[in-house]
């Protein structure tokens, strides 16, 4: 397997970011949080891999809804290159019923 380019992975990070005017991270980072429109995003890069999180304080009607997806852009996710190991879709939300 080819090394990966931790520059390349940093720069879409930014160009992510850029699209949002969301602040960039510091020379070197290897971790990331910060606002991200109306979401939270945390990005780690490590050894083998990079993750991207959206924390989202809206819950849609529909129950893992595809739209929460959007927030990462079609043609920027094209970019990044790389193999998809997974996409994952938490919602927590609480118990409406109150204490049993």
């Amino acid at each position: 397997m080819p090394a990966r380019d931790k520059t390349k992975d940093t720069e879409l990070l930014i160009k992510l970011l850029d699209r949002f005017g969301a602040p960039h991270p510091q020379h070197g980072a290897t971790h990331y949080s910060g606002g991200l429109g109306r979401n939270s995003l945390k990005w780690e890069q490590h050894t083998e891999f990079v993750t991207y999180t959206i924390y989202s304080p809206a819950c849609s009607e529909r129950a893992f809804d595809q739209s929460v997806f959007d927030v990462f852009p079609d043609d920027w996710i094209e970019e990044i290159n790389q193999t998809r190991i997974t996409s994952a879709n938490i919602r927590l939300e609480m118990d409406k019923r109150g204490p049993n």
